[in-house]
């Protein structure tokens, strides 16, 4: 069985630099730990440790950390690729790739395209077509809607 991957794209009013830096080291400003984490309510915050190896992990109010995946790529500020696990065991992992690529805007007022990739849905087994239908709504809020707003899109 084959399921494609995920596709996001969004234009942000941000340098290349700018907007990985918001996606990496500023996750945890536009993050909706709310609704999607693995603590819900309890959430506090979210990290992404800058390097290859480096974890992206949410951490609870009372310290409990719970881990989302490692960064396998780290190529700022054109590229990031990380395992994909929330809430599930590393064996069931994704990929997701994000890209940030200068829009080459005439004006010379910075834009970037940012595209996000979430492959690897075939690790998933029999539940793996219901997970994909729910990260494509998934990711249209949380890349699409709460990434992009904190990046200044309205």
């Amino acid at each position: 069985m084959t399921i494609e991957p995920i596709r996001k794209v969004v234009r942000v009013p941000l340098s290349v630099t700018a907007a990985f830096e918001l996606f990496t080291d500023g996750i945890s400003s536009w993050w909706p730990l709310d609704s999607h984490s693995v603590a819900g309510d309890d959430a506090q915050t979210v990290v992404f440790e800058p390097h290859v190896g480096g974890r992206i992990y949410e951490v609870s109010r009372d310290g409990v950390e719970a881990e989302w995946g490692r960064i396998t790529a780290w190529s700022p500020p054109d590229r990031v690729v990380f395992t994909w696990h929330p809430g599930r065991s590393s064996r069931t992992q994704g990929t997701v790739a994000v890209t940030f690529a200068d829009a080459g805007r005439a004006d010379r007022t910075h834009e970037t395209i940012v595209t996000l990739e979430h492959s690897g849905w075939e690790r998933l087994g029999e539940g793996a077509v219901e997970l994909h239908r729910n990260y494509e709504s998934g990711w249209d809020l949380v890349f699409g809607r709460c990434y992009a707003a904190q990046a200044g899109v309205s």
